[in-house]
């Protein structure tokens, strides 16, 4: 099968779709599959292109005008679809708005080629920019979701959130982020990451990585973390990630708890060093997310319980199986992390659970494997 996935952008600093995109390409093309990844130049990482281009991913950048608001115009796509999207067998839009997305809908509608969209979590206006996303649905979003043949969804509460658009439930398939085993098989030993950042070696490690926005629910996490800590005196909160414009804000809130010698941030860190973290750590917490995060897939790989709540989207493989997930309250995640922290028997094994999770779930081998059947469904037309 000859396929198509557009994604605006292709950079893994930029989120996780780019690096479900870069799965999903790689995996559908040691399967057997032609794959082919339209873009843009827009920060485009030509390294990281060139690891999946040597298994035969063809991966084109088109040269972007400007950048607004994540809204990256190519005119080039435009003429490269007119000729060549009829050669595609299916086409898989990542993200729910773009540019690329209405072009390449256009072209592969004239077609009739079939458009599967896989939203990433974006499909509600419910996070930054309502404004731009209210306008970019009058103009294109409505005829996305009337043209698309299939709906990817990483959870029941984003694939319940399609059929609020008024998407027909048989066209909404549910299929979870993964993990590469492969970067799994050689993780940094254990002491590595506390070494580094002063962390005592019996300290017990919360931890929150990914980008510090206040949309993450990181100051419920802050202050949850003040109450934990006078009952259990050696625990550290480590931020690992880059900044979304609240990183001052957590400060003087740390500031004002009078925790900071207990809190450390780190910024950004490479890929090891992040695996580093889930390693040494002993309880990972993301207060709110939508869509799923890869970073839970990646803590389940490393064998670490996971706490969240129930203010955004639901998974509802993580209460009483891999962590716990509860009320938005800070009462409430205080007490989910003393629990997993306690490190009783049903500590041990949420780990073994999460190990168990990734080993049959969340592995890009079964996700494409899913995939495939939901490609072929639509290019039969069935």
């Amino acid at each position: 099968m000859k396929v198509l996935q557009v994604i605006p952008r292709f950079n893994p600093s930029l989120g996780g779709g780019v690096d479900v995109a870069y799965n999903l390409s790689k995996h559908l093309a040691l399967r057997g599959h032609d794959v082919t990844i339209a873009t843009t130049d827009y920060l485009f990482d030509a390294d990281y292109a060139a690891t999946i281009k040597e298994i035969g991913v063809e991966v084109i950048p088109f040269e972007h005008l400007f950048n607004y608001c994540l809204y990256i115009p190519s005119p080039s796509l435009k003429a490269w679809c007119r000729t060549h999207i009829g050669e595609y067998d299916v086409v898989h839009l990542n993200g729910a708005r773009s540019y690329q997305n209405s072009v390449v809908m256009s072209q592969a509608t004239k077609n009739d080629v079939p458009i599967v969209l896989q939203a990433h979590g974006s499909i509600m206006r419910i996070v930054e920019r309502k404004g731009i996303k209210w306008l970019y649905d009058q103009v294109w979003g409505s005829r996305l979701l009337a043209s698309a043949s299939a709906f990817i969804a990483l959870s029941q509460s984003e694939a319940d959130a399609h059929r609020r658009l008024g998407v027909a439930g048989e066209k909404v398939h549910v299929l979870p982020n993964g993990v590469d085993l492969e970067r799994f098989k050689d993780l940094p030993g254990r002491g590595e990451f506390r070494r580094k950042y002063g962390i005592e070696p019996d300290a017990k490690v919360v931890l929150y990585l990914g980008r510090l926005h206040k949309s993450k629910g990181i100051d419920l996490l802050v202050e949850a973390f003040a109450d934990l800590a006078p009952r259990i005196e050696d625990a550290r909160l480590v931020l690992v990630g880059p900044d979304g414009g609240f990183e001052s804000d957590l400060q003087r809130q740390i500031t004002d708890l009078g925790i900071e010698e207990k809190v450390r941030f780190t910024g950004l860190v490479p890929e090891r060093e992040k695996y580093a973290a889930f390693i040494d750590s002993d309880v990972f917490v993301t207060p709110k997310f939508y869509g799923f995060p890869i970073t839970f897939a990646e803590s389940c790989a490393c064998g670490l319980p996971i706490v969240t709540t129930n203010a955004g989207d639901y998974l509802d493989w993580i209460d009483g199986v891999a962590g716990f997930s509860t009320a938005y309250s800070v009462t409430e995640v205080s007490e989910a992390m003393a629990r997993i922290l306690s490190q009783d028997v049903r500590t041990s094994q949420f780990r073994e659970n999460c190990r168990s999770l990734v080993s049959e779930k969340f592995n890009w081998e079964r996700i494409c494997a899913d995939l495939e059947v939901i490609y072929a469904r639509r290019y039969s037309g069935s």
